[in-house]
C-alpha cells in the first residue's frame, strides 16, 4: 500500500524561501472559514470543500489570480478519518491533512506525494532521479539550489512554483528535470517536487497551461480504495476545533 502521510511540515524557513522568490504565503483568511462553510461543486458531486480545508482552498485561489483548479483541482472524497486518526480529504492533485496540533496557520497541511512517489517507485527511475546530483546554477536569477535537497529549480517551472503557492502547496525540489516515458507511450519532461510532479507541455499554445500537475491525489486514491473505504467520514474541521 502506498504510503501517504505527511512526513514533514512547512517551516518558517520555508516561508522565508517563498518571500525570497516573491510569492505570496497562504494564510488563513478566517472569514472564509465561517462554520458551515461549504463549496460543492457539480462537477465533484457528492463530495463538498468545507471549513478549515475550503479555507486552504479559497487562500491558493486567491494567491493564484484564480486558478486552484488547476493546482489542487476539485475534491474527489469525503473529509475522512485515517486508521491512525488523522483527518484527510483526497483532492485530485492533492491530500489536504488536519492538524490541530500546530499553529493556526500550518493546521492545514498538504500529503507529500511527490516525495512519497520518488520513495514507492520501482520502476520509473525516480530514486535515481532524486540522487542524481544537481545542474549547475548559471545565473541566480534565473535558477535556485534548495540546500536541503540538493536540486535546482530553474526556467518555466521555477516561474510556475513562484506563481502559484511556492513552498506551503509544492514543496522544495526533489529531482532535476529529467525525460519520463508515461504508461500512454509519450516522454514528457517533469520534475519531482515534495507535493507534486510538474510537467512541461509546450505544445499548449496557452503559457498558462505549458506547465501541468500530475493529478497524484486521485492517483493515491486509487492505489488505495479498498483500504480508505475503510476510514470513517467525519465532519470536516474548523481553526478552533
Amino acid at each position: 500500500m502506498r504510503r501517504f502521510v505527511s512526513r514533514g511540515r512547512v517551516l518558517l524557513s520555508g516561508l522565508l524561501l517563498l518571500a525570497m522568490f516573491g510569492g505570496t504565503a497562504l494564510m488563513p483568511t478566517q472569514h472564509a472559514a465561517a462554520a458551515n462553510s461549504q463549496w460543492c461543486p457539480q462537477q465533484a458531486a457528492p463530495y463538498c470543500s468545507a471549513n478549515a480545508f475550503l479555507d486552504f482552498w479559497r487562500a491558493v485561489d486567491q494567491a493564484t489570480g484564480g486558478y486552484a483548479l488547476d493546482i489542487i483541482g476539485f475534491p474527489i472524497s469525503p473529509t475522512l478519518r485515517t486508521s491512525n486518526g488523522m483527518i484527510v480529504q483526497f483532492y485530485e492533485r492533492a491530500i489536504f491533512e488536519w492538524h490541530p496540533e500546530n499553529p493556526v496557520q500550518y493546521q492545514v497541511e498538504l500529503t507529500r506525494l511527490g516525495a512519497l512517489a520518488i520513495d514507492d517507485d520501482n520502476s520509473l527511475g525516480l530514486k535515481e532521479e532524486k540522487a542524481a546530483p544537481p545542474q549547475p546554477c548559471e545565473n541566480a536569477n534565473t535558477c535556485y539550489i534548495f540546500n536541503a535537497t540538493q536540486h535546482t529549480l530553474r526556467g518555466q517551472f521555477l516561474q510556475y512554483w513562484t506563481d502559484n503557492g511556492g513552498l506551503p502547496v509544492f514543496g522544495m525540489a526533489m529531482t532535476e528535470q529529467f525525460q519520463l516515458r508515461y504508461t500512454d507511450g509519450k516522454v514528457y519532461t517533469v520534475q519531482y517536487f515534495e507535493r507534486n510532479r510538474f510537467e512541461a507541455h509546450p505544445e499548449n499554445s496557452n503559457p498558462r497551461y505549458q506547465v501541468l500537475l500530475g493529478r497524484l491525489g486521485a492517483e493515491v486514491l486509487a492505489d488505495n480504495i479498498d483500504t480508505v473505504k475503510t476510514w470513517t467520514i467525519v465532519p470536516t474541521p474548523n481553526y478552533g476545533d
